[in-house]
């Protein structure tokens, strides 16, 4: 599938522009980059958004973040947006290229459709209301049905507990689509209103669109001490749309389809916060990050092995505190004619609110024995227009 029109309306007060291609750069104490704040390497917090309160709900060990998010992405389709392109000078995307996160257009590789109400969901294990809520411990939960959930939160009261235990998800004929990608009517663990809290335990996916953990609408999926894999396209580790929150402690995650960012996003966005933890994509198009949301990251170590690090979708921020990001992009794409590690662009997919993002890293002043280190094979990519 062809890139839909693509702009990228990042504006950067740092020096550093597309044109640059480096093999690393390293940011000293409290230096931050930001498509909205100017770097201040004398500051204590540098001049860039603080990072969100961790949102409520029963939340992961660690400390939280401090400050307010930004309002979250409605998931509506930009109205009016612009669909120019410019010459490859530039060193951006041209049209008729393919973006990140698998290259087929939004994340996920699919065109934006459909609705929840358009969803069916079914699942192996469904908690409905209060009188659902309940604990589930070093049990084995396994799901084979087509687009299914092995445990289905989708009761405004109901609150739900994993305690150790395996969940696993395995299906040959499960949808890619938008429907997963949007919904997680496919994901191994879904929670679309109330609260699913996961604490060490094992999830394994190998199916379409299957994802680890995944909030979405009012649920709030807490997950801490846990290891997740996911095998198959479209299959994140922890997913948020939808206006979902998503709060994850000490998690061991991979990925190794495509279109399956470890930490990963869709319409609608939503919050997440991280605290600690390995992050790793292996599949093309899957970054270690993918946000279409509002994404804050602690001492945690993010790697794509096949994919730029991270990505940014339109009106949506990614923040990262102490943390070891690695990216490689392949560089035999034949549909990009230049290679990049970290991009924030605004695609025509609807899938994110039209706006600048927001990249923004920093090393904590009280942590002064570390330093933020993004390592990378190809330039920082952004495109102003």
């Amino acid at each position: 599938m062809k890139r839909r029109n693509l702009v990228i309306s990042t504006l950067l007060a740092v020096s550093m522009a597309a044109s640059v291609g480096v093999s690393s750069i390293a940011l000293a104490a409290e230096s931050s980059v930001s498509s909205e704040a100017s770097t201040d390497t004398d500051s204590a917090q540098g001049s860039g958004q603080t990072p969100p309160d961790m949102p409520s709900g029963q939340t992961p060990s660690g400390e939280a973040p401090s400050g307010n998010p930004p309002e979250k992405p409605s998931g509506e389709a930009p109205s009016g947006a612009p669909g120019s392109s410019s010459d490859s000078s530039s060193g951006a995307p041209q049209d008729g290229q393919t973006p990140p996160d698998g290259g087929n257009g939004a994340p996920g590789g699919q065109m934006p459709g459909g609705d929840q109400s358009s969803v069916t969901y079914t699942a192996v294990n469904e908690y409905s209301s209060a009188d659902d809520s309940t604990t589930l411990t070093d049990q084995t939960i396994e799901s084979t049905g087509t687009d299914e959930n092995a445990v289905l939160v989708d009761g405004d009261d109901a609150e739900v507990t994993l305690e150790g235990g395996t969940v696993t998800r395995t299906s040959d004929d499960s949808d890619s689509g938008n429907t997963s990608s949007f919904y997680g009517n496919s994901a191994a663990l879904l929670a679309t209103a109330g609260t699913l809290n996961i604490d060490g335990t094992t999830i394994d996916t190998d199916a379409q669109g299957g994802a680890g953990a995944f909030a979405y609408g009012s649920g709030t999926v807490n997950i801490k001490n846990s290891t997740i894999t996911t095998k198959q396209g479209t299959s994140g580790g922890i997913h948020v749309a939808g206006g979902g929150t998503l709060n994850a402690s000490n998690l061991t995650v991979t990925t190794n389809g495509e279109s399956s960012a470890a930490i990963r996003s869709d319409r609608g966005g939503g919050t997440m916060v991280v605290d600690g933890g390995t992050y790793t994509s292996n599949g093309t198009g899957s970054p270690a990050i993918y946000s279409t949301a509002d994404i804050t990251v602690h001492d945690a170590t993010l790697t794509a092995n096949n994919s730029e690090a991270t990505c940014i979708e339109g009106l949506n921020t990614i923040r990262l505190f102490d943390c070891d990001l690695t990216g490689n992009m392949p560089t035999d794409n034949e549909q990009n004619d230049v290679n990049w590690n970290v991009i924030v662009y605004q695609s025509m997919s609807g899938d994110s609110e039209q706006g600048n993002g927001t990249f923004d890293v920093r090393r904590q002043p009280y942590r002064k024995e570390r330093r933020y280190v993004l390592h990378h094979q190809h330039p920082v990519h952004f495109r102003i227009e």
